[in-house]
């Protein structure tokens, strides 16, 4: 879970007027009971982190930015049957028909409805998923308050490197 927000140069990081978020991860994976739509177990074959795990097991599906929506467990179990490969499980989408999802390696994908065949490597995990999603939820509040500048992109996108050095080249928007 989230333990705390701190400023980027906290951590060795270059403050550009965004904050990282400090994560506590652990990459045990595991097969981890989710609940399904009827209430009951279902154990699901998947090689999640336990950050993961304990994660959408605790929350309802929730929006942290407009691009980035975390789904809890039942409604990422549906979303993950409707794709056809079993090596990829889907964690999250936009609202728009795109999708995030993670492959058994732990490494974060996405998905875009309107190139059907193609998923776009992010680059990194599902802990660095959560510190974008954040971020991004940083600049939809500089945006909605009318107080982005001109300089504010390059600031997120060196931030977004901070996360991943290629992470703004990846960034599947456009900002």
């Amino acid at each position: 879970m989230i333990q705390e927000k701190v400023h980027c140069a906290k951590h060795g990081l270059q403050d550009f007027g965004f904050l990282c978020i400090h994560l506590a991860s652990s990459k045990n994976g595991s097969s981890v009971g989710f609940v399904s739509s009827k209430k009951r177990p279902k154990t699901v074959d998947f090689p999640f982190s336990d950050h993961y795990k304990n994660l959408v097991t605790q929350i309802k599906t929730t929006e942290i930015s407009a691009d980035c929506v975390l789904y809890n467990s039942v409604e990422a179990v549906n979303e993950s049957k409707e794709f056809v490969s079993q090596e990829y499980w889907c964690f999250g989408g936009d609202g728009q028909g795109n999708r995030w999802l993670f492959d058994k390696n732990g490494y974060v994908f996405y998905y875009d409805h309107d190139y059907d065949e193609d998923l776009a490597p992010m680059a990194i995990t599902f802990e660095q998923w959560l510190q974008m999603a954040n971020l991004c939820q940083q600049m939809d509040e500089c945006i909605d308050k009318d107080s982005f500048k001109r300089d504010d992109e390059k600031k997120f996108n060196e931030t977004l490197n901070q996360i991943h050095p290629n992470l703004s080249k990846n960034f599947p928007y456009e900002i």
